[in-house]
């Protein structure tokens, strides 16, 4: 007996014999221990001083309940070979993401949610750490939106959400890994509102993330102003009084900015980067950094 488990150690001459006896084993702890058992198995072994070996194979094997569609029972062949899936969301999803923060709902970033870590359950490599590293970038993602928006703005502090270091612990991969994600992403999309409601005029806000939305497009005034109803004209207005800056020079350095924090963190081509932030010119991409870093795209991601 242990805090969390139970240790058991069954003598058989076959696997088909073992899985009996764990079988038997197991109702009479659940009838004993009147509770449902989750049981993971080690590889068999024919010495005393290998134990130790399989019972670490079925601690392994244990971390993947709820990964793997297994009738409670799974064993340390089924997981062993497995080399880990996708850790880092893509662009698209990042984008996909940021929309749903700014305008979605409840019901529509939900099922995003269980849609991507359906997409994730599937994937024959899957491991708990990179499940986890996944939904760390997922969440990483919404930060980083939600903090562009509010520094573009220049006005008001970051709100105070589970930092980096803490997100580890804070998923529960067993119970509903999708349910824990939600409850990040539901307080990122709050503290946006919360900033809209307390920061400048309402529209210049829904426009700024608008912009941090299709920095990879190109965005004319007239399509943003549209999207927050008003007027190019008087929005143009607004906006260099609100912001400081017009709006082409805005978009300019939101692109840079982001186009920064790719070469930091991305191991995308430039030439993919520059897409990303708008630019098919790569050439023309680099004299605009250059120009706003005092280094080519390649320097900046050297030093970093």
């Amino acid at each position: 007996m242990r805090n969390d488990d139970i240790a058991l150690v069954l003598r058989s001459t076959t696997v088909t014999e073992g899985r009996t006896l764990l079988k038997q084993a197991a109702s009479q702890i659940r009838q004993t221990l009147k509770c449902e058992l989750f049981a993971a198995i080690g590889t068999e072994v024919s010495q005393f001083s290998d134990l130790h070996e399989s019972y670490h194979q079925a601690l392994y094997a244990s971390t993947f309940r709820g990964l793997v569609d297994v009738n409670n029972i799974i064993t340390y062949e089924q997981v062993k070979d497995r080399n880990g899936g996708r850790t880092v969301c893509s662009l698209e999803e990042e984008a996909e993401l940021a929309s749903l923060l700014q305008n979605g709902g409840s019901i529509e970033l939900k099922a995003w949610v269980t849609d991507t870590i359906g997409k994730q359950l599937k994937d024959p490599e899957l491991t708990p750490e990179s499940l986890r590293a996944f939904l760390i970038s997922i969440v990483v993602s919404g930060h980083r939106w939600l903090e562009r928006v509010i520094r573009a703005i220049g006005k008001g502090d970051l709100p105070a959400l589970v930092s980096a270091k803490d997100l580890p612990e804070s998923f529960s991969l067993v119970t509903e890994p999708a349910e824990s994600l939600f409850q990040h992403l539901i307080a990122i999309r709050d503290a946006y509102h919360k900033s809209a409601a307390d920061g400048p005029s309402s529209y210049i806000q829904q426009s700024v993330a608008y912009i941090q939305e299709h920095l990879d497009s190109n965005i004319t005034l007239q399509q943003v102003a549209g999207a927050v109803h008003l007027h190019p004209h008087h929005f143009s207005e607004v906006f260099k009084r609100e912001m400081g800056i017009n709006y082409i020079e805005f978009v300019t350095r939101e692109r840079m900015r982001r186009a920064e924090e790719l070469l930091t963190q991305s191991p995308a081509k430039i030439s993919e980067i520059a897409k990303s932030v708008g630019y098919e010119d790569i050439k023309y991409f680099g004299q605009l950094f250059k120009k706003h870093s005092g280094k080519t795209p390649s320097e900046f991601r050297g030093k970093v």
